[in-house]
């Protein structure tokens, strides 16, 4: 049941902001540039390696741990090292827009918490964050891991505090050496919300009963199912996988989504 205490949980890069702002791409330019350096594989082989783990494994860095036994605080401080502030830009509007969202909402990204604090920083919505889930906060377990999604929950319902005197209604960003996110009572898959641009990367979540919402800013994609009510949103039911709940353009359609969700909600009742 959608209620007050769903808690929204945000991909990072390509997801909170768009993918034309070429973030992700210097990380994947660095990421080639690590294998080459660092690893010594030969540049002809490289993308090669990353389609095969990403098939495989998911991410470039656990296919590179299973295969190289890489060090990858290395690996992450190496990659990330990219010019975000020259890349992002203060965003009035996705602040305008997640500031009226009245639910608790994290980061949730296979990035680091150093980066991810740059990304939000730039953007200008650090504030706005309940916390930040990162690869060093679930202990190197990335998504598609079906573990850090385990993780994650496994954090909202433990219920502990290091300060129960600190002010909790905006905890800031959390990282891997931070308090645990708000958890007045245990969570449940279905209230939990999830947005990333990566429709694989929403399968595990669907499997534990999270609502999937894929962020695709592609004019050509297309959902399975389109809205059969003439409403008129930012979101359409469905996706391009059976999978995905949701597809949207936009972080900035989360209202809509919203809206779209307690309608279909409501329906039920």
């Amino acid at each position: 049941m959608y209620n007050s205490y769903v808690i929204i949980l945000i991909d990072l890069d390509n997801t909170i902001y768009p993918a034309s702002k070429g973030v992700l791409k210097a990380i994947d330019r660095r990421m080639s540039r690590y294998m080459v350096e660092k690893l010594c594989i030969p540049r002809s082989d490289v993308d090669e390696m990353r389609v095969r783990y990403w098939k495989t494994y998911g991410t470039t860095m656990r296919g590179l741990r299973e295969n190289f036994e890489i060090d990858e605080v290395d690996f992450l401080e190496y990659v990330h090292n990219v010019p975000v502030e020259d890349l992002l830009e203060p965003d009035t509007r996705l602040r305008r827009i997640l500031s009226s969202v009245e639910h608790s909402m994290y980061i949730f990204t296979n990035a680091d918490i150093k980066h991810a604090k740059r990304v939000l920083a730039a953007l200008g919505i650090a504030d706005l964050l309940d916390g930040i889930f990162d690869v060093k906060t679930l202990n190197l377990l990335a998504k598609p891991d079906p573990r850090s999604y385990t993780a994650v929950m496994e954090r909202f319902s433990e219920g502990k505090r290091d300060n129960p005197d600190e002010d909790h209604s905006r905890p800031g960003i959390m990282g891997a050496d931070s308090q645990n996110p708000d958890s007045s009572r245990p969570r449940t898959g279905e209230q939990f919300l999830f947005l990333d641009d990566c429709s694989m990367y929403l399968k595990p979540a669907k499997e534990i009963g999270w609502i999937t919402v894929h962020v695709c800013e592609e004019s050509g994609a297309k959902p399975r199912e389109s809205q059969a009510d003439g409403n008129e949103t930012g979101a359409m039911r469905g996706g391009i996988d059976t999978w995905v709940d949701y597809t949207i353009p936009s972080v900035c359609d989360l209202p809509q989504l919203i809206g779209e969700i307690e309608r279909k909600d409501g329906a039920k009742k």
